[in-house]
């Protein structure tokens, strides 16, 4: 049961991070973990998994949805 509590906390925080880009126009890792009140390594692993999903794009230190 924990761990599907864990995926559901897993795919909020995605929408959330994504959201947190919409929001902004794009953002730094740096930006979307205070956004989000989360590490800045949770918010690079999320970022970086959306990018090889082609979800979001990176362009220099930023990322902004593809």
């Amino acid at each position: 049961m924990s761990n599907r509590g864990q995926g559901v906390r897993t795919t909020h925080t995605v929408f959330s991070v994504v959201e947190a880009l919409d929001q902004e126009g794009g953002a730094t890792a740096t930006a979307v973990a205070d956004s989000l009140d989360i590490s800045k390594s949770n918010a690079y692993d999320h970022l970086s998994t959306l990018q090889e999903l082609d979800y979001v794009v990176k362009d220099g230190d930023r990322y902004q949805q593809g």
